[in-house]
């Protein structure tokens, strides 16, 4: 990746192994991105950000992954521990004279994420199943990692129907 006059680069690497054939899976990887900030990348995260930001900056992140995953009958399980660190990560704060909008500033994050899925397949057309997601965050310079998820989960259902050429989906955060 290239910001300015600085040239990163980011790996990527994906690696699985059976253990116990599709029974149990361990796999461990890592990745990176520069993600280019500007105001439409800030306003899709937060749409009430100032219209004039005194300062932009790119976010460089690198992420290390693993877990385990497997099939046990009709059920898909998952559990995956996540490391990144990110440079210069937008978090937002409320604007001092306009308490409505939001002033980006970025600090140096590392983020820890633990998450678990488990999907049920009891009929050959249908699919459903949990995932949850629990982030820890440790800032550099800010005392918290404002406006930052600390939690998610979602409950979702696939069905196919007309010999899998139509997908209704549901999902509930």
């Amino acid at each position: 990746a290239s910001d300015t006059k600085d040239f990163y680069f980011y790996p990527v690497v994906d690696a699985s192994v059976k253990i116990f054939g599709n029974k149990l899976i361990a796999f461990a990887g890592v990745d990176g991105t520069l993600k280019k900030n500007n105001f439409y990348t800030l306003s899709t995260y937060n749409q009430y950000i100032t219209p004039r930001i005194d300062s932009l900056k790119n976010t460089r992140q690198s992420t290390y992954f693993g877990g385990a995953k497997g099939r046990l009958g009709i059920f898909e399980y998952e559990a995956t521990y996540t490391y990144a660190s990110a440079k210069s990560l937008a978090l937002f704060l409320p604007e001092r004279s306009d308490a409505r909008t939001f002033q980006p500033v970025y600090d140096d994050v590392k983020i820890s994420t633990i998450e678990g899925q488990l999907r049920v397949k009891p009929f050959d057309n249908l699919e459903t199943g949990l995932s949850v997601a629990k982030m820890i965050y440790q800032t550099t310079f800010e005392e918290e990692a404002w406006h930052l998820p600390g939690f998610e989960a979602r409950i979702f259902a696939n069905y196919l129907t007309f010999k899998d050429r139509l997908r209704i989906r549901g999902d509930i955060f």
